[in-house]
């Protein structure tokens, strides 16, 4: 098909494949009627009444009418049928979309007489008609007129030929079991459970990665992928709008993909996201020999810049942060968590979560040293990785603000977790809160860079580190990294915690010792629940 504005009332001129197309399926209908309706037809006469297109008494124009709607309910049921490409779908689409002459009148059809194509097709169609009538009245009269015909026709022949092949390719189809993507996720997501590579809430985003992709080529099924597919997704993915789900329910992507990417769109790095996910996700179905062909090479992979997305704070920024006129209260019981988790992060490079996660159980004593155990074992916990499991000292400006007797405190009140105030989420967990904050937070007292975050405070970690001559196999074991020098998984496990505690000791910030020692001001701590909050005493009105 191609497009051509001035034909009414399609706005598409069709090719000779696309005639052809459309002939098969007309022969298809009539064959399938034959098939359901055998017995009825033996014992009735006309019924191809019941089934065709034109009418023995119509005139020439009405028969063009009746042509010009058999191809609009073909261009119906091609958009509806689910083996059509999508790249037909959309273009049919368009079609009716864009048309404001979409068919309501028989006076629209009545054009289509100047167009070549459809007199060819009206020839043709007549003959596939005629066709059909004797097939239908050989099964009613025992008689073999249709074979004749058959015999005679080579445009019939043509068609019943491209009819067989399709039969034959559509059970080569059936003998095949094929395996949905959903399915084979499962195995691809428990393969990665069980190397321990990522996290369960990564897993929840590769599955809503591929369910765009797969949306995106509207397939179900692995096999069904193809290197024109997988050319169409590098393209049209930059133009699938941001919260797809959510904003159109119910709508095809197809249907609502921008013209051109915008701003509304998935960005870049995004995309880049998506695409080595999904790469990742044919990479396993090939190892699983669902698959032989490797994509690769047609998936296009946007090149990202090499600058960082994160960076860490500067001096500036720190006395900015913690500055005790802007700072969270330790004590107020809606405050204390905003208090203590930045302090923590700054001082042993944790994660946000992993901090906000932690248990009173997971401050522990290893020998006469207080650590903090991250670990994956408590309900709702997670790490990042196999790394991320490890035992970090308390820093002694941890100690000297009072983290431990802190800890205990919430201890003897029956809390379970240190940070009881924070609550989970499934795509942000118990650090959704801490973190949005902590942007208004920079937001509030001028920190706005777009790089600096929460998680800058494990990269100033990591720069304070490298200042202070801290060998990489020690900067692995306290921040649970993984592709900082050679043989860490082996080396990491094997320093002692008096070793750690040793080098955690070397990381400070001199410029903040005043403002440590502000923090250190013991008030009533109504965050451990060890004080009741005063009630104010309700004077009572005078009665007259």
């Amino acid at each position: 098909m191609k497009v051509s504005k001035r034909i009414y009332p399609y706005g598409v001129e069709f090719e000779n494949t696309d005639i052809d197309d459309i002939l098969v399926h007309r022969l298809e209908e009539i064959i399938k009627f034959c098939e359901d309706n055998y017995s009825k037809i033996k014992t009735s006469t006309d019924s191809f009444s019941a089934i065709r297109i034109f009418n023995p008494s119509n005139t020439a124009e009405q028969n063009i009418i009746c042509g010009g709607k058999y191809i609009y309910n073909y261009l119906l049921w091609l958009y509806r049928n689910e083996d059509t490409h999508v790249s037909v779908k959309n273009f049919i689409e368009k079609i009716f979309n864009n048309q404001t002459t979409i068919p309501t009148t028989e006076d629209t059809y009545k054009q289509l007489e100047n167009e070549n194509w459809f007199r060819q097709f009206m020839n043709k169609i007549v003959q596939i008609e005629d066709y059909g009538h004797k097939m239908i009245a050989d099964i009613e009269l025992d008689r073999d007129t249709a074979q004749k015909y058959e015999a005679r026709n080579p445009l019939v022949r043509k068609v019943l030929a491209a009819c067989q092949d399709r039969v034959n390719r559509r059970l080569a189809k059936q003998q095949k079991i094929k395996t949905l993507w959903t399915t084979l996720f499962e195995q691809y997501k428990n393969k990665k459970i069980i190397e321990g590579e990522v996290k369960h809430t990564t897993l929840d985003a590769y599955k809503s990665q591929l369910d765009t992709i797969f949306s995106l080529i509207e397939k179900k099924c692995v096999e069904d992928i193809t290197a024109e597919d997988c050319q169409r997704i590098s393209v049209d993915i930059y133009r699938v709008p941001k919260k797809w789900r959510s904003k159109y329910k119910g709508r095809r992507l197809n249907s609502i993909l921008r013209p051109q990417p915008t701003k509304d769109c998935l960005s870049k790095k995004t995309v880049v996201t998506y695409l080595v996910t999904f790469l990742d996700f044919l990479t396993y179905a090939m190892e699983e020999e669902i698959i032989s062909t490797n994509f690769s090479k047609k998936i296009l992979i946007p090149k990202t810049s090499k600058e960082p997305q994160r960076i860490g704070f500067d001096k500036d920024d720190l006395l900015k942060i913690f500055n005790p006129a802007t700072y969270p209260d330790r004590y107020n019981r809606h405050q204390f968590s905003k208090f203590w988790i930045p302090i923590i992060s700054l001082y042993t490079g944790c994660r946000a979560n992993e901090i906000s996660q932690l248990r009173v159980n997971d401050i522990i004593k290893d020998g006469k040293i207080y650590c903090f155990n991250i670990t994956d074992e408590g309900d709702k916990q997670s790490v990042k990785n196999k790394s991320s499991i490890r035992k970090i000292p308390i820093h002694p400006v941890l100690l000297d603000l009072g983290f431990v007797k802190f800890v205990e405190r919430l201890k003897a009140n029956n809390y379970e977790r240190v940070f009881h105030n924070l609550t989970y989420t499934k795509k942000n967990q118990f650090a959704g809160a801490i973190t949005h904050w902590f942007a208004r937070y920079l937001d509030k007292i001028g920190i706005k860079a777009s790089k600096k975050v929460f998680h800058s405070f494990r990269y100033t970690f990591e720069e304070k580190a490298i200042e202070r001559n801290i060998s990489t196999e020690v900067q692995n074991a306290l921040g649970g990294w993984t592709n900082k020098g050679t043989g860490q998984a082996i080396y990491g496990k094997r320093i002692s915690t008096q070793v750690l505690f040793r080098e955690i000791k070397k990381i400070r910030y001199p410029f903040l010792n005043e403002y440590m020692e502000k923090f250190k001001e013991i008030r009533k701590d109504f965050s451990t629940g060890d004080y009741e909050l005063s009630k104010k005493k309700i004077k009572k009105r005078r009665v007259n």
